[in-house]
């Protein structure tokens, strides 16, 4: 009985995954220049299309957009955030830039560990050939202290972050960690980002190279320290429980 039900489940969540890449693959086709313009990381063009949009579309659309990048791993994040800061403002545009990544994030996690997991998947040619993305993905893939080392390579702008989930759910991370510290690390480069485009839209460009170059700064001194922090968390942790 429990086998019959299992399988039910699972049959039950093919069917939603494939309705939502269906519901994805037709946006795509009613709106090639739109999902061009995100392919390329083409900021710019995303806007042209979108500024004659009235506004719920254009929330929706960015929704889409959002959720299209976490699915296709490797398909850029950042323009879509500095998009929807300068359509939107910093605020609006940060809030749907960060939920639509949590619910999609959520979403690939869910499915693919009611599948069993899955294998490990790859990086963008020539990404693994780079000594730190190697490294990066070998602590996302250590489970001890999971959702510290979530949260870290989620703050990090250069990494392709919608192989997150991907590699999460092939591990044996428990599904509250992982969306606690994408929740937790995910909203730094988003509201960077979103702020940064309304800023310079706004006249003030040097404000907006200053974000950004925070938030570099930032990534990199996490990157450069992640070993040190992870191991400072957890005799703070440690330490706590005693």
């Amino acid at each position: 009985m429990r086998s019959f039900e299992g399988r039910s489940g699972r049959r039950k969540l093919w069917v939603r995954t494939l309705a939502v890449f269906g519901v994805l693959a037709v946006f795509c086709a009613l709106h090639p220049d739109l999902t061009r313009a995100l392919i390329d990381g083409n900021t710019d063009q995303i806007i042209q299309e979108l500024r004659s949009e009235p506004g719920i579309r254009t929330v929706v659309f960015l929704c889409v957009l959002q959720v299209l990048q976490v699915f296709t791993i490797v398909f850029p994040g950042m323009p879509v955030h500095i998009a929807s800061g300068i359509l939107l403002g910093p605020a609006a545009g940060f809030a749907v830039c960060y939920f639509s990544f949590l619910a999609a994030n959520a979403a690939v996690f869910l499915r693919l560990r009611c599948a069993g997991g899955t294998p490990e998947p790859a990086l963008p040619d020539g990404a693994m050939k780079n000594e730190k993305v190697r490294s990066i993905v070998r602590r996302l893939t250590d489970t001890s202290n999971g959702m510290v080392r979530i949260v870290m390579v989620s703050i990090l702008p250069f990494f392709p972050n919608g192989i997150i989930p991907y590699y999460a759910a092939s591990t044996k991370m428990r599904g509250r960690d992982f969306m606690a510290g994408v929740a937790i690390g995910s909203p730094f480069p988003i509201i960077s980002d979103c702020l940064a485009g309304h800023l310079f839209v706004n006249g003030h460009p040097v404000l907006a190279i200053l974000i950004c170059a925070m938030l570099f700064g930032a990534a990199a001194l996490i990157g450069f320290n992640q070993e040190k922090i992870t191991a400072l968390l957890q005799k703070n942790c440690s330490n706590n429980r005693i």
